[in-house]
């Protein structure tokens, strides 16, 4: 039977998933690597000592995947990756990328500095030299860019990864998996709009499958806000990709920002909008979970997320539907929090718990859903 797994990590306001398929190859989704071994006070993972500890004898990831270059998406890249573009970065213990994928607005973005700039080096790296990269967004996007470079785009059309596509890396038959994508959309740049790291950050819908055909659905949004959104789900039903929109897992935007739902915070509870409501309510099938990827949710009055009316939404769709709400920073408990460990097979998605004695059990579970 197949069985992939997908690790969301307790990082405070931060995030990164870490994906392993049945097959062994393993996709990183943002690195953010906040924890501090030397700190007890410190409750974030350290991400060195996990992703190095799920990869055992091997010191390479099939593809990181960098949503956008804010800090919580990229901070300490820097530190555990084998760069291609300069000496300094590799050391022999650093962990190679086979392939890189980042927002078109990671190549273009000007004034950067820490990681943030040394991932735009990296990518523009690659690109230049045709190899191990996926930009996300239309060509047209970095026409500017390149012609300032001296890049003939037109030579580097495999590279580069639309809205409204399947990324060409990985397959249903070989890999049991899809990345469907959902944003960037080149139709931002040729509207005229500027260059907005959260509007232009990485979106997409990863399809798990089992032998069976079975499925299982995952929807990882990066930090998009609710227009953002609404804009994912009429050009998918317009396209007649509603199957895309499908989820039974959903990885919040923006650590459970009420942004992700409606402009308006809400006294109790953030009333989404009528598109953004028709996503968390209508394409689902059963038992959704949805993860926050923050800080804990109850106690904070802070404006900035996670907003405790958000997630009071989102708790009620799970509460009606025999769901879960797993925030990283209060799983299992708020005062020792642990990876969020899930298991997908024939059965759909379980939780995995561990227990004293250091076995795995099952928290939770999904039935089986057909495959399309």
């Amino acid at each position: 039977m197949a069985v992939h797994n997908i690790s969301c990590f307790p990082l405070g306001n931060a995030d990164t998933s870490f994906i392993q398929l049945d097959n062994d190859k393993t996709i990183l989704v943002d690195f953010a690597n906040r924890g501090d071994q030397d700190d007890e006070d410190n409750k974030y993972s350290d991400l060195s000592k996990e992703i190095r500890e799920k990869l055992g004898d091997k010191n390479e990831i099939t593809v990181v995947t960098l949503t956008h270059l804010d800090e919580d998406h990229v901070y300490g890249f820097s530190d555990f990756f084998y760069l291609e573009y300069a000496d300094k970065y590799q050391d022999e213990d650093r962990i190679h990328i086979n392939e890189l994928w980042v927002p078109a607005a990671a190549l273009t973005e000007e004034g950067l500095t820490g990681d943030a700039r040394i991932v735009r080096q990296e990518a523009r790296h690659r690109l230049k030299n045709k190899f191990g990269i996926k930009i996300f967004s239309n060509p047209k996007y970095l026409k500017e860019w390149a012609e300032e470079e001296n890049v003939d785009l037109d030579e580097y059309s495999n590279l580069f990864v639309d809205a409204g596509t399947i990324v060409k890396t990985f397959n249903k038959q070989d890999d049991l998996i899809e990345f469907f994508t959902h944003s960037p959309f080149a139709s931002r740049n040729e509207e005229g709009e500027l260059i907005n790291r959260n509007k232009d950050s990485i979106a997409i819908n990863a399809r798990f499958y089992t032998e069976n055909q079975s499925t299982t659905s995952v929807n990882l949004f990066s930090d998009l806000e609710y227009d953002d959104i609404e804009r994912i789900i009429n050009i998918s039903e317009y396209h007649e990709n509603e199957d895309r929109l499908e989820w039974d897992i959903f990885h919040l935007p923006h650590h459970c920002s009420y942004k992700a739902l409606n402009e308006e915070k809400g006294d109790e509870k953030t009333t989404p909008t009528e598109k953004v409501q028709k996503l968390f309510e209508d394409y689902y099938e059963i038992n959704p979970l949805i993860i926050s990827s923050s800080e804990p949710t109850e106690k904070n009055d802070s404006d900035q997320p996670p907003h405790k009316e958000a997630a009071n939404y989102y708790r009620e769709i799970v509460s009606d539907n025999s769901g879960k709400f797993l925030v990283t920073m209060e799983h299992p408990n708020i005062s020792s929090p642990e990876p969020i460990e899930i298991e997908i097979s024939d059965h759909g998605y379980e939780i995995k718990k561990e227990v004293t004695t250091g076995a795995a059990t099952i928290a939770g579970s999904k039935a089986r859903r057909a495959g399309n």
